[in-house]
């Protein structure tokens, strides 16, 4: 585990000086940003290091290679008001990108506050997705959601198996918008 703490977060993501956000847990290596955005923290998302991938492109980067993870267990790209929307039926996610790498990922709280895992380091609760945007993460680029089981609420998430979600989309079908 490795903790940073506030100081070293805010010298990391400048525009959380100021505002209105937590550490919410302890650092583990456990989980990283990818799985903690789709609700896992059994295992970390890594395409390159032999971690769990969710779908067949396993050491490929980019943007569209991180929505097409994310398709893999139910998510499907909205438009940034809905994205940015509580809505206890679904739940929502926004992936970082800097260039065209897909570089962190985080989600909607129910109360309207998102939640990132930061590296190995601690969880966070912050205000704003933007609050995020640094030279380290890049800035919010897609914003995502999938339903949620019934009576499933936010801190509990179904268990996904690659094997029985949605089929992955094309990376043609990725950069025509959905």
């Amino acid at each position: 585990m490795c903790n940073v703490g506030r100081d070293k977060l805010e010298e990391w993501f400048p525009a959380l000086k100021g505002t209105s956000w937590s550490i919410e847990s302890n650092g583990t290596s456990l989980y990283n940003c990818l799985a903690w955005a789709a609700g896992e923290t059994h295992q970390r998302w890594d395409s390159n290091k032999g971690d769990f991938w969710p779908d067949e492109n396993k050491h490929k980067r980019g943007i569209a290679y991180l929505v097409a993870a994310y398709r893999a267990v139910g998510f499907k790209k909205c438009d940034a008001s809905d994205g940015m929307t509580p809505d206890e039926q679904f739940d929502k996610i926004v992936l970082y990108c800097r260039g065209s790498e897909g570089t962190h990922a985080a989600r909607l709280l129910d109360c309207g506050r998102w939640t990132s895992k930061i590296g190995d380091h601690e969880d966070i609760e912050h205000e704003l997705p933007e609050h995020l945007h640094s030279g380290v993460y890049g800035e919010p680029f897609v914003y995502m959601k999938r339903k949620r089981m019934q009576n499933e609420k936010e801190d509990k998430f179904p268990a996904q198996n690659p094997e029985e979600s949605p089929a992955v989309a094309s990376t043609d079908e990725l950069q025509s918008g959905d």
